[in-house]
């Protein structure tokens, strides 16, 4: 198994995302017996599977450019704005959310992912990105600053 995480979890974090998890992937799965064809793969599935495809492979590609800088002792206390974190300063996120919604969109219910994606940004928007921006901004300073600078766009390149 691969680890690209390197800190420790608190047990009320993997209990809420175990429970966001359940929840989410069990409307989907319901959902696919309600909305899904029963005939084959539709528009809507072919969709979800062009975001989930794009969406993983951007987050896992992101963090495994950002895990090896990190790995590096020459960059010890330095920002990552390399790869593909030179598109947007979370394109992690940005990926997560396209394969969230993705895999919502293979069940075939357009609104239900719709709704997902409208969680995921608002989540990652109000709640996410401002916390780790203010943490980074913390630990690189001018670094930092620098980086939002290069990089306008926080979630999706060339969107927002």
């Amino acid at each position: 198994m691969t680890c690209i995480l390197e800190e420790q979890i608190s047990y009320p974090m993997i209990l809420t995302i175990g429970i966001f998890d359940i929840i989410t992937h069990s409307l989907a799965t319901l959902s696919s017996f309600i909305y899904g064809p029963s005939n084959g793969l539709g528009t809507l599935q072919y969709v979800g599977i062009s975001f989930f495809t794009v969406g993983i492979l951007t987050e896992l590609i992101s963090e495994l450019q950002r895990k090896r800088f990190k790995n590096n002792p020459v960059n010890k206390g330095k920002v990552y704005s390399g790869g593909l974190f030179s598109l947007a300063r979370h394109i992690n996120y940005g990926g997560f959310t396209l394969w969230r919604t993705g895999l919502v969109l293979t069940s075939g219910n357009y609104w239900l992912a719709a709704l997902l994606f409208s969680l995921h940004t608002w989540d990652f928007t109000t709640r996410a990105i401002p916390c780790m921006t203010d943490y980074c901004s913390k630990k690189y300073g001018e670094d930092w600053k620098k980086f939002e600078n290069d990089v306008p766009y926080t979630l999706f390149p060339y969107i927002y």
